[in-house]
């Protein structure tokens, strides 16, 4: 129960975060057209998060993997300041979905070797998705205006949390 907690908060942030993209990209003066191939490149090229995270899963410390991808977006979230040209921008999304779909497989795989009857592991899409809206929801009552800042520390903020959560519950159980 506590992983899928985990999988909720860390979803508060990454889908509220990549669903404000075109808002970040318009309020750094991007084309739109731009804005949509960037998006397209970053969903393209996420392929290559699972297919890393298979190559490497039992090869590396999970644990380890799983921080250090939360950290990155963590930081890439952050990065999201002020003016920031297409190639920073776009190079700042692939990096970022790379990371998601490098975590989001480990974390379900995490949820399904804890859950012995399996009624947990099939919560994961509900989880996933509960926490995408409930991200938004916290998000809508947190914006006054069009502070997108606020989104980036809110954001990051969660993704910090289910991180060091992570880390804190994934070393009091077996993996």
């Amino acid at each position: 129960m506590l992983a899928l907690i985990i999988m909720i908060i860390w979803q508060m942030g990454v889908g509220p975060f990549f669903n404000n993209l075109v808002p970040y990209g318009i309020s750094m003066n991007l084309e739109s057209n731009d804005i949509g191939a960037a998006l397209f490149l970053s969903t393209a090229l996420s392929i290559i998060g699972p297919l890393s995270a298979s190559a490497l899963a039992s090869k590396i410390n999970r644990n380890t993997a799983i921080f250090c991808a939360l950290s990155l977006q963590v930081i890439i979230i952050l990065s999201f300041q002020s003016e920031i040209t297409w190639i920073g921008f776009t190079i700042r999304i692939i990096l970022f979905q790379l990371a998601w779909n490098f975590v989001g497989p480990f974390l379900m795989g995490w949820i399904a070797s804890l859950d012995e009857s399996g009624n947990y592991s099939v919560l994961i899409p509900a989880s996933q998705l509960g926490g995408i809206a409930i991200g938004h929801g916290v998000i809508a009552t947190l914006i006054q205006g069009n502070n997108l800042n606020l989104i980036n520390y809110y954001c990051g903020g969660v993704i910090a949390l289910s991180a060091i959560l992570y880390i804190f519950v994934a070393t009091r159980f077996k993996q």
